[in-house]
């Protein structure tokens, strides 16, 4: 999602043609959806299936249009989705029930209970994983939150897949989880809660990291989009170097450190701005005023490109992003894949959102701890 926290390392290197093999997938992998109408009014959402099963049982439930977000960390979905799973509680320490207020940079915040699951990806099963369910906010508590309950046509969840080990690592510390962070916990008995300030080893974890096999980062891989259109069928293949679909190749030359809080820099026109790469932006987001047009979203009159490089110790990378007008297609319902779509939020980093991955296989290396840092490639 548009959070705006984070810890990663960055490595870069291109790869053209790339295509999203889908017509068998592997064990390692899981089918990724955006458009053909199952999100109403949104453009460019990647949307997964994922099973979440009542621990060391058979009791499972699939659940569909949950959002992949490579800029968060954690499974979350609303509670009505698992309630015939009796998902066991996560206590505090006196025996609370442990609950979160999740705020993500776009402006949505959800609430509810953390519990635990066996979450099934592709056909890997991570066991015993920490997982927000939402669901109404009580008295007392300041949660605006979006959403209580599915609604049709919407996301019935998020599959965080960032760096962290889990989503207060993500947006700094495993203390970083206070009253006024992005993901901020609450100890309560019945309706009466009070925030939790460390909720080291309570809150929320990253389901890849927790995978028994092919656990070390992942691979997202999207055909090219040349023109707008109705939709589009991507792969994520969990695990790197571990097996045919997710190695990285030449991309493993390339390694671009970046600083352990997870963004990297990136540099236009002599500035510096913080910046990742986020499926759950469906635009690229800029941070400036760019001197193109706007419409709804940045309008230029013919496809622009926009010269960018990464900042990496002494090094700088160049790369470039085309950026073109979605006017024309804006109130088009038939279209829902949308290419090269910016738009401009004072006061945002640089996100490169959804538009960025199609074309291209995008690897993701998991944060390990000083000793094995996460990165990207492409």
């Amino acid at each position: 999602m548009k959070l705006w926290l984070g810890s990663t390392l960055l490595l870069f290197c291109f790869c053209l043609n790339a295509h999203a093999r889908i017509s068998r997938l592997k064990p390692n992998q899981m089918r990724i959806d955006v458009g053909g109408g199952a999100i109403e009014n949104y453009s460019n959402i990647p949307l997964v299936s994922v099973t979440i099963c009542q621990p060391g049982t058979d009791n499972c439930q699939t659940v569909n249009r949950i959002e992949l977000d490579t800029g968060s960390v954690g499974l979350r979905l609303f509670s009505s989705l698992t309630k015939k799973l009796n998902l066991p509680a996560i206590k505090g320490p006196a025996n609370q029930n442990i609950f979160e207020c999740t705020s993500y940079g776009g402006g949505d915040s959800y609430w509810g209970p953390i519990r635990r699951a066996d979450v099934k990806l592709g056909q890997e099963v991570a066991s015993n994983v920490r997982i927000q369910t939402w669901q109404n906010v009580p008295n007392g508590v300041s949660c605006p939150i979006m959403a209580a309950q599915p609604e049709a046509g919407q996301i019935n969840g998020i599959l965080g897949v960032s760096f962290a080990h889990d989503d207060c690592a993500d947006v700094g510390t495993d203390k970083n989880c206070g009253e006024n962070a992005a993901f901020h916990y609450y100890k309560c008995i019945g309706s009466r809660c009070s925030p939790l300030n460390n909720a080291t080893s309570l809150a929320v974890s990253n389901p890849v990291l927790c995978l028994p096999h092919d656990n070390n980062g992942y691979v997202i891989d999207f055909p090219a989009v040349p023109a707008p259109r109705n939709s589009i069928v991507g792969t994520i293949a969990f695990g790197l170097n571990s097996r045919k679909d997710n190695e990285l190749g030449p991309a493993a030359a390339h390694e671009l450190p970046v600083p352990a809080n997870g963004w990297f820099h990136l540099k236009y026109h002599g500035q510096i701005y913080p910046s990742r790469f986020d499926t759950g932006a469906d635009t690229y987001d800029f941070p400036a005023k760019f001197g193109l047009p706007m419409c709804d979203y940045l309008c230029p009159d013919q496809p622009t490109t926009i010269h960018l490089s990464v900042l990496t110790g002494d090094k700088i990378n160049p790369f470039n992003i085309e950026i073109t007008s979605p006017e024309e297609i804006l109130n088009d319902s038939n279209v829902q894949v949308v290419p090269d779509m910016a738009n401009l939020l004072l006061g945002s980093p640089f996100l490169m959102g959804m538009p960025f991955f199609y074309g291209k296989r995008v690897f993701f290396g998991l944060d390990r701890g000083a000793n094995s840092p996460g990165f990207v490639a492409f």
